[in-house]
């Protein structure tokens, strides 16, 4: 009997052997449409890399990413857990199907709505995780590194209770930091509460949140920049949403939080001296009204390769964030805890030494911070994720 047991086993395992060389003569895939990521690929045998396990690593991910039928594979195992999330949502909640059989109702490509809600959301997956921006961030070094990840509508889903977010999980198990936390975004209530209905971004509660987390996170021991006001302008906030799905029923005033902090002694914009953002213009009324305008941009500060905040405080430590357009509401309460604060903004160079620049600014920490864009490919059009 423990024979044909063994034969069996023997057989299986030459059978699992020939479905992955077969990789050799079909070519190897790039790009798994079923877990929105990028695969990963065998590479050639180099000593240096087999003495650090690095070939090891690859070899094992590149066995269960190239295997013949993985895709089908894997496409059966997703269908199998979306349709049980499905079912689980209609047991607990009795929910009927829309007419198309959908939970979520689409509005436009990529764009959605849940239970026909005013809030627009993007569709879960629209944005591949590449492990290679990991990585790049392990790579960094020279100084403190810290990650603070945000959920939003791209990186989960959300069934009225139920959440899915494999995606953070899997970067915090392998990057390389000090410490981590995240924007616990748990419940659908939860992020109508920190989102806009029309933008991708996160509003003034998210952010505050968010800012109050990465203080803690950094170890900081000062006092916590406080709300002053809740500010609303006369006017109608449609974000990248409502823009790219053409949905312009949906409207809600632009809200700010403003704060009680100190303002830096001076402000660089791509080695430029002047303001971030336009707070002051915003208060004394004079601020477009068109549509389709940016007020999160316009009053923030849009998108720059660099910005330094310089509160000329030596005692203090000098801060880099590497982040998108999220840490734009914040930048300047998290610099007013720091001498020098450099933010840039990777989407923006076509080259970047992150380790040269920690060493010429003296820079004590670093803060990775953004959602999942920061870890796509769309975060990182120009720069060479192999420059180390």
């Amino acid at each position: 009997m423990k024979r044909k047991s063994d034969i069996v086993v023997i057989l299986i395992f030459i059978i699992v052997i020939l479905m992955f060389y077969t990789v050799f003569l079909i070519g190897q895939k790039e790009i798994s449409e079923e877990e929105n990521r990028l695969l990963a690929k065998l590479e050639i045998f180099q000593m240096k890399d087999f003495i650090h396990s690095k070939f090891q690593t690859n070899l094992e991910n590149a066995i269960s990413d190239q295997i013949l039928f993985s895709s089908q594979i894997k496409t059966n195992i997703l269908s199998v857990r979306k349709e049980m999330i499905g079912l689980m949502d209609r047991i607990i909640l009795g929910i009927r199907n829309n007419k198309d059989g959908r939970y979520y109702v689409a509005v436009g490509e990529d764009t959605y709505t849940m239970n026909q809600d005013d809030y627009l959301l993007n569709k879960t997956g629209k944005y591949i995780y590449n492990e290679k921006a990991v990585e790049y961030f392990n790579q960094i070094e020279g100084a403190q590194k810290y990650l603070y990840f945000i959920e939003s509508d791209c990186s989960q889903i959300y069934n009225d209770g139920i959440k899915e977010n494999w995606i953070y999980e899997d970067i915090i198990k392998k990057i390389e930091v000090e410490n981590a936390d995240k924007l616990d975004v748990d419940t659908y209530e939860k992020y109508k509460e920190y989102f806009y209905k029309t933008d991708h971004h996160w509003k003034y509660k998210g952010s505050y949140q968010g800012y109050r987390d990465i203080i803690d996170l950094l170890g900081v021991q000062d006092k916590k920049v406080q709300v002053v006001e809740e500010k609303v302008y006369d006017t109608y906030f449609l974000g990248s949403k409502a823009r790219d799905a053409a949905e312009y029923d949906t409207k809600e005033k632009f809200t700010v939080y403003q704060y009680n902090n100190e303002k830096p002694k001076t402000t660089y914009i791509n080695g430029e001296l002047k303001p971030y953002g336009d707070v002051e213009g915003y208060d004394n009324g004079k601020y477009e009204s068109e549509l389709l305008t940016n007020h999160y941009a316009n009053y923030y500060g849009t998108d720059y390769a660099e910005v330094i905040y310089d509160y000329d405080k030596p005692e203090k430590e000098n801060l880099l964030i590497i982040s998108n357009s999220y840490s734009n509401a914040i930048n300047e309460i998290i610099a007013s805890h720091f001498n020098k604060t450099y933010i840039v903004d990777l989407r923006l160079y076509e080259e970047f030494n992150p380790n040269e620049y920690i060493k010429q600014n003296k820079i004590d920490k670093v803060l990775i911070l953004g959602d999942i864009r920061l870890f796509g490919d769309t975060y990182f059009k120009k720069i060479d994720l192999n420059q180390f």
